[in-house]
């Protein structure tokens, strides 16, 4: 993804300091687990709930939250995952992608990346490493 918008949940300090306290013989197969699962839990929620569908092209654009119009921006949506093992990203190369997610003028701010990796983070990262960590303590 050359051009576009995109977010690397690795960025995160809560997942660093996992990490850092991780035993250092399994630490690289959890995060390999976990970060491609919560990358692609990223992309879910950025394509099927921050961006609003039902509101048909009619409709007026939303002030906060972007609505789904003709879908090319929600497919494009997609996981990077050619960096693996230390990057996973979640982006877009929809060359109006950043317009959106960043505000650039004319248009306001209405991201969907950030706000899903975000949401992500905080509800679901813990037990995706829970679930990684075990996966990998069962295999030692």
């Amino acid at each position: 993804m050359t051009t576009g918008v995109r977010v690397n949940v690795l960025d995160s300090r809560k997942i660093r300091t996992f990490l850092d306290d991780l035993d250092p013989k399994v630490r690289g197969a959890v995060v390999d687990q976990a970060l491609e699962s919560i990358a692609r839990l990223v992309e879910q929620r950025a394509k099927e709930v921050e961006i609003i569908r039902g509101r048909g092209r009619v409709s007026p654009p939303l002030r906060r939250k972007l609505s789904f119009r003709s879908g090319r921006l929600s497919g494009s949506i997609s996981t990077d995952l050619s960096g693996r093992p230390n990057q996973f990203v979640v982006g877009s190369n929809v060359k109006y992608a950043p317009v959106h997610e960043l505000g650039l003028a004319p248009y306001p701010k209405r991201p969907f990346l950030r706000p899903a990796a975000d949401f992500v983070m905080e509800t679901k990262a813990a037990s995706v490493f829970r679930r990684a960590l075990l996966r990998v303590g069962g295999r030692q």
